[in-house]
């Protein structure tokens, strides 16, 4: 955590994920209509993923795993 204490995007990923139990790509996916502050639920529909090899960093958005 001391490594990516400036980095409060990652900080808040790797909490969320560390508390949810949800995989990277699915973290990554949350939009602001899949979180449920007042009620504290958090909808699972999409997940992220890196879609070829030859676009470095380009992340897509897809169904999740069945």
């Amino acid at each position: 955590m001391n490594r990516f204490k400036d980095n409060k995007v990652f900080i808040c990923a790797f909490l969320t994920a560390c508390y949810t139990g949800m995989r990277t790509g699915e973290v990554f996916a949350l939009t602001w209509d899949d979180i449920d502050l007042e009620n504290r639920i958090i909808k699972i529909s999409k997940t992220g993923y890196a879609k070829d090899k030859v676009n470095k960093g380009r992340w897509y958005l897809g169904k999740l795993k069945q």
